[in-house]
């Protein structure tokens, strides 16, 4: 029972296109129209195609508290966006070596 219920997560997954979670997991591309949920995206990619992310430079939160705040919801944005996209959906393969924080203030600016 426990591997159909799985498979039918993966089948959800895959008619959602990958850009949701499935409960706390993330649907990321496979290869060929196949989309694995995973809680941990970085092993699940690794395993896939061999990649390795560096996500770049760990980002400071520095100032007052509402720009604290609002360095926390761009980390926030960046990191959901970086999970349920470039990570997930196959026409950013190109791209996921290449999306890296540069500078610990890219959140700030």
């Amino acid at each position: 029972m426990e591997i159909l219920k799985i498979r039918r997560v993966v089948i959800l997954c895959s008619l959602l296109l990958a850009k949701v979670f499935c409960g706390r997991q993330i649907c990321i591309d496979v290869g060929s129209d196949q989309f694995n949920c995973t809680h941990d995206v970085f092993a699940t990619r690794y395993q896939v195609d061999g990649s390795t992310i560096d996500v770049g430079v760990t980002q400071r939160i520095d100032g007052s508290e509402m720009e604290k705040a609002a360095i926390r919801e761009v980390l926030r944005r960046m990191d959901h966006y970086f999970f349920n996209e470039v990570l997930a959906m196959p026409e950013y393969e190109y791209a996921r070596p290449r999306c890296k924080n540069t500078n610990e203030l890219c959140a700030f600016w």
